[in-house]
């Protein structure tokens, strides 16, 4: 048998040790490869995801903003700190989101939030409307739609118009949503027959949109609000067993609040209307609180307990009080704002909405207030001018 001399043995087995050690850091550097290529990835889609708003806007008041959301998509409120006006917020949406971005001068701006999009904010917002915004798709339309209105003085009637027209021409764009709240939504007399028809419009996407959701859980159904419903007649006791009817506060707004002292929820919202009785004592403006309790006793503690000092009243029927069918009301919590005339404004409003359209519709009747007691006045001077 052949048997290789020693030398040649050990040059193999160096070779043999070799390839292996070659192997091994090949093996090394592939597996580095591959985790650099990985955390590459992670990296790209971090930021593919993120939203960075970066102002640059001269403040005045404080270096403080706020920024939160328009909608349940974003339903909290995060501090921005500005140095000489300059800020960055970012973060990372689900969906394309509206958020508003509050100044310390009171002055807010609404911001479309879209994935991978850096959003810059720059100009006054002493001056109304002359912020600019740049980046993003619903940014640049909602800049394009205000910048054609600019210096532009529009009744109510043709603004609505064009912002019509503009919902039919981007049935897809979020800005549309936003523009339907903030134009036909908000106002003191809403027309449902309406704003149903401009959400049809509306593509399959937007549909989805938790606004447009909301809208529609609010009027499906309210053929009473819809067709401006009055009411005609009601009799409820207080808590003291006085009546109350619809002579009760004649020539003011009331707020009709539902709640009962077994629905949770409905107690839950009484802090919110406390805070509104507060806001608006002495203006044209009561609130009224219906119970559905069949108790007395039960009735009277949950008022008690609940600090309820506003006018309250129960008719000891429960779901078959009339009011409650001539208002369209089938659930509890329930809310429903009445013009001095009786007539039916809207229902189911809470938060930031239901003040500004009690704010809207209570400034209308001061002003409506103050033209009959100015022509009153105008008509006693004509007459004291006949006697002389």
């Amino acid at each position: 048998m052949n048997t290789p001399p020693r030398t040649t043995q050990r040059r193999q087995a160096n070779r043999s040790i070799r390839h292996t050690l070659s192997a091994q850091h090949v093996q090394r550097i592939l597996n580095l490869l591959g985790l650099l290529s990985v955390l590459l990835l992670c990296g790209c889609h971090s930021g593919q995801t993120r939203f960075t708003l970066k102002g640059d806007v001269p403040l005045a008041g404080g270096d403080t903003l706020l920024v939160y959301g328009y909608d349940e998509w974003f339903d909290r409120v995060d501090t921005v700190v500005a140095r000489h006006g300059r800020f960055t917020f970012t973060f990372a949406p689900d969906t394309v989101t509206p958020l508003w971005v509050a100044f310390p001068n009171g002055h807010r701006e609404m911001v479309f939030a879209e994935k991978g999009t850096v959003t810059t904010l720059t100009g006054d917002t002493a001056a109304e409307g002359r912020l600019t915004i740049a980046g993003g798709h619903q940014n640049a339309l909602l800049a394009e739609f205000r910048a054609m209105l600019r210096d532009t003085v529009l009744t109510t009637g043709q603004y609505q118009h064009r912002v019509d027209t503009f919902i039919t021409g981007h049935p897809y764009d979020e800005v549309s949503v936003f523009l339907l709240k903030e134009t036909f939504v908000r106002t003191a007399e809403p027309q449902v027959s309406e704003i149903r028809g401009l959400m049809n419009k509306m593509s399959g996407n937007l549909q989805d949109n938790v606004t447009i959701i909301d809208l529609k859980n609010r009027t499906n159904g309210l053929k009473t609000f819809a067709s401006n419903a009055v009411l005609s007649n009601y009799h409820l006791k207080d808590t003291v067993g006085k009546e109350l009817n619809t002579n009760h506060h004649r020539d003011t707004c009331m707020l009709i609040t539902f709640w009962a002292s077994w629905n949770a929820e409905s107690r839950r919202h009484q802090a919110e209307y406390r805070a509104l009785a507060d806001t608006f004592a002495g203006r044209p403006f009561v609130i009224m609180g219906v119970s559905l309790d069949n108790d007395r006793e039960t009735w009277l503690r949950a008022v008690r307990e609940d600090s309820l000092t506003w006018t309250q009243g129960n008719g000891f029927q429960g779901w078959n009080l009339d009011m409650l069918r001539q208002l369209g009301v089938t659930r509890l919590p329930a809310n429903v704002l009445l013009n001095p005339q009786r007539r039916v404004i809207f229902a189911d409003l809470h938060g930031e909405d239901l003040y500004n359209r009690i704010n809207q519709v209570v400034k209308a009747e001061e002003e409506r207030i103050e033209a009959i007691r100015k022509a009153e006045e105008l008509r006693k001077k004509e007459k004291n001018k006949k006697k002389r």
